[in-house]
């Protein structure tokens, strides 16, 4: 028998819940979600969408029943600006894609990127120390930004992005995440054709994009191998037809891993090192650790497993500060789950930010940073998706990962961290889960 999901209260007559979501598009889902016992529906002008926090649930949709789930318009709404990548495709077509890129994120490109994210993080405390000297704070987004892009442009590309292409190109980088939001949010979004304002904005931020991608993709040919993610996405051959991945599919993946690889981990070690700034007494538990096993060096590939806590602090900011706070799908087969009837058709927005902050699953202290819970054994492994779950996980969280801890690594090896002042920083629900203002830290050498 098929019993009924709740909805959620409080909407608009006419609007329904569209202003709330607009203003906080990570609360809106989590709140449905958990007032509701982890299904609620919620409704935008005349779309319905179901906001899910139930982790089994989660798992049936993106793992035991993904079949009969795809990626939502949320993410054709990418091909705007990505073309067709990873990002923004499904079926057979992705899953082709998939396999012939997956070679560039394996054990031995992980190994490569450990002394790439090394180089850009000691260029970065060089220029953190002539900061300090003068007495000025560290800007931390402005500045993980550019570290993350740099590392990114060695990794994908073997080319320094430099500061000056770092600000152009993050900013359009930025704003192709917004106009993306935008498109994804609005009550009406423009055919692309139409010569709107906002059209010709993305379209200029394409243009951007794509003639800094194609001028490396046209620099690569003739040249000698580069051991980077390019290369291996140009010796990539279809299994069945032997075909290679033409100039127009490098340009989208490209594109692509930027824009996934880029924004987001900048955001997520700008909120670790804010939730250090505000725990000394972790970060000098985390100061202990990495003396003990680095013995003031650098980290290499090998030793990142050597540090628990390290590792933890990691863990906990992607819980806390899932840089995608939701994933989108829609039902493209009825399904039922514990009763409740999901009917074809139906929009799921599963909120890792309210999974990730459940007190039913976390504790009482769900929404408190506190890393020692990923040290235990019995943590809820199976609500913590912070790179999603299934098919469609993500396919740099590997990446990501080695990236903060390597740059945690130094920069707690270094500095003692500080809040320039104590004005709580808040959170923004754009493409990614951003602080409302820049991270500004006061620095003491160690």
């Amino acid at each position: 028998m098929s019993t009924t999901i709740p909805a959620f209260a409080g909407t608009h007559w006419l609007f329904g819940s569209a202003a709330p979501f607009m203003a906080t598009p990570h609360l809106l889902p989590a709140q449905a979600g958990l007032q509701h016992g982890g299904l609620a529906w919620f409704r935008i002008l005349h779309k319905r969408f179901l906001a899910v926090t139930d982790a089994d649930f989660t798992r049936q949709a993106l793992v035991t029943r993904h079949e009969r789930y795809e990626r939502s318009f949320h993410y054709r709404n990418g091909q705007a600006i990505l073309g067709f990548g990873l990002l923004s495709t499904d079926g057979p077509f992705w899953l082709k894609r998939r396999r012939q890129i997956l070679p560039g994120f394996r054990t031995d490109s992980l190994q490569r990127l450990v002394p790439v994210t090394r180089d850009a993080t000691h260029a970065m405390l060089k220029h953190w120390e002539q900061q300090r000297r003068t007495g000025a704070a560290v800007p931390v987004l402005a500045d993980t930004q550019h570290l993350t892009l740099t590392i990114i442009g060695q990794a994908l590309l073997s080319t320094d992005v430099g500061r000056d292409n770092s600000e152009r190109f993050g900013t359009a980088v930025r704003e192709s995440l917004h106009l993306m939001r935008a498109r994804n949010t609005s009550w009406f979004a423009a055919p692309l054709w139409l010569p709107t304002r906002k059209n010709r904005y993305l379209h200029g931020t394409r243009r951007i994009l794509d003639d800094y991608v194609n001028g490396h993709i046209a620099e690569r040919k003739g040249c000698p191998v580069q051991h980077d993610i390019l290369q291996t996405m140009r010796q990539a051959r279809d299994p069945e037809t032997g075909a290679g991945i033409d100039d127009a599919g490098l340009r989208d993946e490209t594109k692509t891993l930027f824009l996934a690889g880029f924004e987001t981990t900048a955001t997520a070690l700008a909120w670790a090192l804010y939730a250090l700034a505000q725990r000394p007494d972790l970060a000098e538990r985390m100061h202990e650790e990495l003396q003990t096993v680095l013995r003031g060096g650098a980290p290499d590939f090998d030793s990142l497993k050597r540090l628990p806590l390290t590792s933890a602090v990691v863990n906990e900011t992607l819980r806390l500060y899932p840089p995608v706070y939701n994933v989108a799908r829609q039902a493209v087969a009825d399904d039922e789950y514990n009763g409740h009837r999901i009917p074809r058709g139906t929009i799921l927005l599963f909120s890792v930010y309210g999974m990730q902050r459940d007190p039913a699953l976390w504790g009482a202290d769900a929404n408190d940073f506190r890393p020692e819970r990923f040290l235990a054994a019995d943590w809820p492994k199976q609500a913590f998706m912070p790179f999603a779950i299934g098919k469609h996980v993500c396919i740099g969280n590997h990446f990501a990962v080695t990236e903060m801890t390597v740059a945690l690594a130094m920069i707690v090896q270094r500095y003692r961290l500080a809040l320039q002042d104590s004005h709580p920083v808040g959170m923004v629900g754009r493409i990614t889960l951003a602080p409302d203002r820049d991270i500004n830290l006061q620095l003491t050498p160690r």
